[in-house]
């Protein structure tokens, strides 16, 4: 009987042995298969190997730049509107991508519509009109004999997707005079009041985004703040040259010293030997 037990043992270990053997050949196997399919692919060179990454970028390709027509999608009804530059610059990324009209009118309308129903777009856009008006306002008190408006940043931006121009200032004007130029820039805030006896003009990223514009383009920035009153007649404007502010809160013992008086019915003026706007 216990001869009968061994040579049961016996035989289960020596076919747990046969089956570990024919897995680990298998095994060994299937690695040299890929090796050798590695192997062809990096023999035929110019061939099938570059063939195959060629179509494999093409497709990666294609897919950041559906992805990016998404965003820009996305972006262009962050407050839901649709301008005709936004749509010329949408159409132009499909056209790239062979993408069917009719499926780019559908997914614009979609977005659009999607946006028109979210209550928060609401909010934005009042936010967003009250900084329009302001600008407006200070676009318009730069005599258009001396200054060129050469760009007008959007603030256009959607889950943490936005424009470049959004982070630069708001402004960019060129100054001209007896065949003297130079540009500079402002970036607009409106506060209705004070908070404080103060106000934060901004967030500290953006505070560090116009610090690296003025840097990078070698271009003096001007910060024109107006509080109280309505946005395109505020009580008080101020005109600060980003220079000289160290804080995104100022107090207003900081603010009185560039107080710009009677700006109602005065033009701005740039003094290009100091770069002092005022």
């Amino acid at each position: 009987m216990i001869g009968t037990v061994f040579i049961i043992i016996g035989i289960t270990i020596l076919g747990l042995g046969v089956f570990l053997l024919m897995k680990s050949e298998n095994k060994k196997a299937i690695i040299n298969a890929k090796v050798e399919t590695n192997l062809k692919t990096i023999k035929i060179g110019n061939e099938t190997g570059e063939e195959e990454i060629s179509k494999i970028a093409k497709d990666f390709d294609n897919e950041t730049k559906k992805q990016e027509l998404k965003n820009l999608i996305k972006l262009a009804a962050a407050d839901g509107v649709l301008t005709n530059n936004e749509k010329e610059i949408i159409i132009k990324k499909a056209e790239g991508l062979n993408i069917n009209p009719e499926n780019l009118e559908k997914a614009l309308a979609n977005e659009l519509q999607k946006k028109l129903n979210d209550p928060e777009t609401k909010i934005i856009d009042k936010q967003k009109e009250r900084g329009d008006l302001f600008e407006a306002l200070i676009a318009s008190k730069f005599n258009k004999n001396y200054f060129t408006l050469k760009n007008w940043a959007g603030d256009k931006y959607s889950n943490g997707i936005y424009a470049e121009t959004t982070i630069q200032p708001d402004l960019q004007l060129s100054f001209k005079l007896r065949g003297i130029e130079h540009n500079f820039a402002v970036e607009c805030k409106y506060r209705s009041s004070y908070y404080k006896n103060g106000i934060e003009w901004a967030k500290q990223t953006q505070f560090n985004n116009y610090r690296k514009f003025e840097q990078d383009y070698n271009m003096p920035v001007f910060v024109a703040i107006g509080i109280g009153g309505n946005p395109n007649n505020p009580e008080e404007l101020f005109i600060i040259p980003l220079n000289n502010i160290k804080d995104t809160f100022l107090h207003n013992n900081f603010l009185t010293k560039y107080k710009k008086l009677n700006f109602q019915q005065n033009n701005f003026y740039f003094n290009h030997n100091n770069n002092k706007l005022s």
